[in-house]
Parts: C-alpha cells; structure tokens; sequence
C-alpha cells in the first residue's frame, strides 16, 4: 500500500476488553498498525491489521477499567469495530507509544481530510473545462429560425426552441 512505510515501533503487550486479557504483540508502523499474537517460539500470527486514518487514542483509564490497570502504564486505543486498553512495561514506554500514535494518527487523519479537498478542487475544475452541459445554438438559414440545444450526455439531448 505505502512504498514508503516503516516501523516505528513494536513491544509486547497485554491488551484488555472488559475482563477479558490477552497477550499481543503490538507494531506501529507509519501508516498502519498490526496486532499480532504471540505462538510457540516466539511466532506471531497477525489478528488485525488497522489504517491509522480509522484509528483514535484516549488516555481516560479511570472511566474504562475500574482501576484494574495502571493509569500510568495504559491507554485506550480504539477503531470503528472495537475498543480495549493497552498495558506496557512502563510508564515511559506508555507515553512513547501515546505520543507515537497522537500524532501518526492525527498526521494521518489530517492528510487524509486535505486529500480530499483536493480531491474536490481537482473535480471542480475539471467541471470547468468539461461542463456537464454544452449550451448550442442551432441556425437553420432555410427557416431563418433557430433552436436551443443543451447537450449533457450523448443520450440526452434537450431542445428548446424559442417562441
């Protein structure tokens, strides 16, 4: 997808959903971040693969786990189909990999937003040079008369004669 990603960082892991723990293996690349769970001799098996652009980080652990976790040690990472808190070694670790994803997500987040205005300025002016309809006025030099023709589609053609 991206010629140019890299990792950024990678650390092992618990990961929380209500009472359910589980051990992960965790990789933060520059445009995606991936899920792994750690098999027999340290083979990992990828569980998810997530866009950064579909992602959100919250540091509001005392509202979701009930003091199970250490607030300092933890954070809340979510994306449209699920939410669980992070577990590191260390606090220092924690607020590595909060500010790694605050602001790879935002970055993100906000190319993908001007990618789309761009998107739309580019279409605009294509609209510009290629109207959606051609205004055509017709002369028959036998009748002296002309009609209007406005011409969206080859299929579409409407006419219009003046009175």
């Amino acid at each position: 997808m991206c010629s140019s990603r890299t990792l950024l960082i990678d650390e092992r892991v618990d990961i929380r959903r209500g009472l359910h723990r589980q051990e992960r293996h965790l990789f933060l690349f520059s445009d995606m971040f991936v899920v792994a769970k750690v098999k027999y001799n340290n083979n990992l098996k990828i569980k998810k693969t997530i866009k950064l652009s579909d992602m959100w980080v919250a540091s509001h652990m005392d509202e979701v786990e009930e003091g199970r976790t250490s607030a300092m040690e933890s954070f809340i990472l979510g994306w449209p189909t699920i939410n669980f808190a992070v577990s590191f070694s260390s606090p220092e670790q924690t607020g590595r990999w909060f500010y790694l994803f605050q602001s790879k997500i935002h970055l993100t987040q906000c190319c993908f937003g001007l990618l789309l205005h761009l998107i739309r300025y580019i279409n605009l002016e294509k609209e510009k040079d290629y109207p959606k309809s051609i205004p055509l006025k017709i002369i028959a030099k036998d009748i002296g008369n002309c009609a209007y023709v406005s011409v969206s589609k080859p299929e579409k053609i409407k006419f219009q004669v003046p009175t």
